[in-house]
């Protein structure tokens, strides 16, 4: 959690492996800044519906090195699936 930013209480939730992979749980959409500032590289990030239980859209890449965004693409229960690219 402690590399997630602009929370709001219960809004989102964080399990990471720092540097590698990082999965951020939103309970009802939303949006927060995702501390990336050491962990160098490139992500691919795809996003799984809860709701569903299916993948949507395409998966997206995410510089690492700085701290950046992640928002819902919808209302609802979603999860970010965000795995550093060999």
């Amino acid at each position: 959690m402690d590399f997630l930013e602009d929370r709001h209480p219960n809004e989102a939730y964080l399990a990471a492996k720092p540097g590698e992979q990082y999965v951020v749980y939103f309970t009802y959409g939303g949006s927060v800044r995702l501390n990336l500032a050491d962990a160098k590289g490139t992500f691919a990030r795809k996003w799984i519906s809860v709701t569903e239980g299916n993948w949507w859209g395409k998966e997206e890449p995410i510089e690492g090195g700085s701290v950046v965004e992640i928002a819902a693409p919808f209302k609802g229960g979603w999860v970010a699936a965000i795995v550093k690219e060999e």
